[in-house]
């Protein structure tokens, strides 16, 4: 039996791993990412675009101690978002919203577009379900709590034109 507990991942897997993790878009996980880029001498000038962030990850994959704290990183991040890959809805819900309104804005108001609405209603919902547990679900701060707010409001007034229009 060979013990991989002491085997250190691969430079190619934290690579990737790191990458999806960044992409869910968790804003403190991505604020310790950029420091860890920092640490190590590899700052990341922009952790918005892909590209950019890419080239920091392969180059700090190559230090070791890097390559050891971003694998911590992973584990941490993993952890914190329960395993979960959804990503941060403070990035999404606004465009689910956004669509809703510009459906509840089209006239008339006909079946097929409501049926569309209640489709994103329930998808939303089922996200925002499932991700419960996440931290900006969990303890949402202002920002989170206006756009929840706000598509609950949305979400209402489709309901008003769905009873109108029966």
């Amino acid at each position: 039996m060979t013990d991989t507990a002491s085997t250190p991942p691969s430079r190619g897997s934290v690579h990737l791993r790191a990458s999806w993790w960044w992409s869910r878009h968790d804003d403190l996980a991505n604020l310790e990412l950029a420091d860890i880029f920092a640490r190590h001498g590899h700052p990341c000038a922009d952790m918005a675009d892909p590209e950019v962030l890419d080239a920091s990850l392969r180059a700090a994959v190559q230090n070791d101690d890097a390559l050891a704290e971003l694998a911590e990183w992973i584990e941490t991040t993993s952890t914190r978002r329960g395993g979960s890959g959804i990503q941060n809805l403070r990035h999404s819900i606004g465009g689910f919203t956004d669509y809703l309104a510009r459906k509840l804005d089209e006239k008339p108001m006909t079946a097929k577009t409501l049926r569309e609405c209640a489709q994103q209603i329930g998808f939303t919902n089922d996200t925002i379900r499932e991700g419960s547990h996440l931290p900006e679900l969990a303890h949402p701060d202002e920002e989170m709590t206006e756009l929840l707010r706000r598509y609950n409001e949305v979400c209402g007034a489709i309901l008003v034109a769905a009873a109108t229009e029966e």
